[in-house]
């Protein structure tokens, strides 16, 4: 990966700060090889004119709060602890289209390879990525996100990631090795072992290296095994046991999958850690 795209949705509050502060993590090498875009999405309701409030004077409102929305955009970009990145604002509206779709969407079509969000908030409008908001875009964005939670955020160098030896999971360990080889970080691979999923050492060590072979990974770093009572429990075990700095996850919001990959699982770990969390969307084609 030559160049990294990153798109950060904001919403003009501090939560975005933590998106900021990864930024200034990177290898300072690596800051020339980044284009950052800044991406304000404007929920604006469609409202009929009538004799109190005219078409016209509802148009002079909303152009007045555009232009005031991108010169905040601009001064963020012109930021002095900014300065050593290429920053571009972006300012979209578009009536009826939900949040997840429209970052999802806007990620995709201008080829995007990375979305930073906010979990949650401690003041102002950060709102709009905590809860209920930010689970549509971690559904509907087939871009892999980075979720911060509020604060100073600490280099990623060490990102593990759980697998379940699926073809699926294999092809997402490309995606992961790809995008920590640009932030040169190292990724550390494990098997959370369920009392559902269950397996002994033996079986383990086969479906392991049949894994590895079928997958061509050669270069393939040790894989190994943790137990505990839930997937996601066993992902945060494993985390602060390896120091981890971030956990790489791969999710799907469709049913016929393996458990490690429910949505629900990815909704657990955001909620209940202050990792950073990688998330990568399996579609069904």
């Amino acid at each position: 990966m030559k160049t990294l795209k990153i798109l950060i949705p904001v919403d003009l509050s501090e939560a975005n700060e933590a998106a900021f502060s990864f930024l200034k993590t990177l290898p300072e090498a690596k800051t020339k090889q980044l284009s950052v875009t800044l991406l304000h999405f404007l929920q604006f309701p469609v409202v009929p004119g009538n004799f109190l409030t005219p078409a016209d004077y509802l148009g002079d409102l909303y152009q007045e709060h555009m232009d005031n929305l991108r010169q905040e955009l601009e001064n963020v970009a012109a930021r002095e602890d900014l300065k050593d990145f290429q920053i571009n604002q972006e300012l979209i509206a578009s009536p009826g289209l939900g949040l997840g779709e429209a970052i999802g969407e806007y990620a995709r079509d201008n080829h995007f390879n990375l979305v930073i969000l906010a979990s949650r908030h401690r003041k102002g409008l950060g709102g709009i990525f905590a809860g209920s908001e930010l689970m549509p875009i971690l559904r509907y964005c087939p871009v892999p996100m980075l979720v911060l939670s509020p604060g100073k955020v600490a280099p990623l160098r060490r990102i593990v990631f759980a697998t379940d030896f699926s073809k699926q999971s294999g092809q997402i360990f490309g995606e992961i090795r790809t995008l920590a080889e640009f932030l040169e970080a190292e990724v550390q691979c494990f098997r959370v072992n369920t009392v559902s999923e269950f397996q002994d050492d033996r079986e383990f060590t086969v479906a392991r290296n049949q894994f590895m072979q079928s997958m061509g990974f050669g270069d393939f770093p040790e894989i190994s095994q943790i137990n505990a009572w839930e997937i996601d429990e066993g992902i945060l075990f494993f985390a602060e046991d390896h120091l981890a700095d971030a956990v790489a996850l791969a999710t799907h919001g469709y049913k016929g999958f393996s458990r490690l990959f429910n949505s629900s699982v990815t909704e657990r770990i955001i909620a209940e850690t202050t990792y950073p969390v990688l998330v990568f969307n399996l579609h069904e084609n």
